[in-house]
């Protein structure tokens, strides 16, 4: 079973792509805020990590940036970044970070959430 990592701040939300994501035979861990994001990350492998840029306590760009520094980013196989930042604003503030993509939530659908990550996990 793929193991995902989805680490949302808005909580409907991360119900909601938990409970399509679990529907699909994913098992997916959640995390509410930068600081348990990046911690669950820099212990644990997943298959697919879902992260939010703007989150409390720390964003999802500086948990990039300091798993990277500890060499600890490989222990996620694929990385993308849920953002409402205009995609020009992502790669500016992303920096070097490598990512896999970066996904808009206000146009994402459950179902093309579902169908990105079946890209990825396949």
């Amino acid at each position: 079973m793929k193991k995902i990592l989805l680490v949302e701040d808005e909580q409907f939300l991360s119900d909601l792509y938990a409970e399509v994501l679990k529907a699909e035979g994913f098992s997916v861990e959640t995390a509410h805020d930068g600081q348990k994001g990046y911690e669950t990350m820099k212990k644990s492998s997943f298959d697919l990590v879902l992260l939010d840029i703007m989150l409390p306590k720390m964003d999802g760009i500086d948990i990039l940036n300091r798993l990277k520094k500890e060499k600890k980013l490989k222990l996620n196989k694929h990385i993308i970044l849920l953002t409402n930042l205009s995609g020009e604003a992502v790669l500016r503030k992303k920096g070097h970070i490598e990512v896999d993509e970066y996904l808009i939530k206000s146009s994402l659908t459950p179902d093309i959430l579902v169908e990105k990550v079946k890209e990825y996990l396949k």
